[in-house]
């Protein structure tokens, strides 16, 4: 039985302000530098599968969390269509969450962040269990869930961005 690592994404990710919630499956190698310059400021980048992702992808990843912005050269067509260079500057002090089924990650990505890792164990999986079954049963107060998820998301927001 695996540990579910997308619905576990999910899950934490709708812990977080939504407005604020952008969510990939996948990222190409060269659309992290094709946004507007600051499309991207103070927003929480969910990636579901980090394995899927390109050596390229990966790369302006790591650009992009280390020095908070990416710069680019493009081909840009100018009023009489022809082809001219231009500097495209994406700026971005961002958080991001992704998943892997890897038990090792590059070195390079694991120094930029935080890692995680799911309790697989039987004893885990039967407390779930156990917490389901009394959520369904309607022994968890729902006011009080919602409220500890409003306090979860509250304090996710001050952590992202202080």
């Amino acid at each position: 039985m695996g540990s579910g690592k997308t619905h576990i994404i999910s899950r934490i990710a709708d812990l977080m302000p939504q407005e604020d919630v952008l969510r990939f499956t996948r990222i190409t190698e060269s659309s992290l530098y094709n946004w507007g310059e600051f499309d991207l400021f103070q927003k929480i980048i969910i990636i579901e599968d980090l394995d899927g992702l390109k050596e390229d992808a990966l790369y302006a990843l790591r650009e992009f969390i280390s020095n908070q912005v990416l710069r680019s050269s493009v081909t840009i067509k100018d009023k009489k269509e022809n082809n001219k260079s231009s500097h495209k500057i994406v700026k971005g002090q961002f958080s991001s969450l992704s998943a892997t089924t890897k038990g090792e990650t590059y070195e390079d990505n694991m120094s930029r962040s935080f890692l995680l890792a799911v309790d697989e164990s039987k004893e885990q999986t039967q407390r779930i269990i156990e917490y389901q079954n009394r959520r369904n049963a309607g022994e968890i107060d729902r006011n009080e869930q919602e409220k500890a998820i409003g306090f979860v998301q509250k304090e996710i927001f001050s952590a992202l961005f202080i």
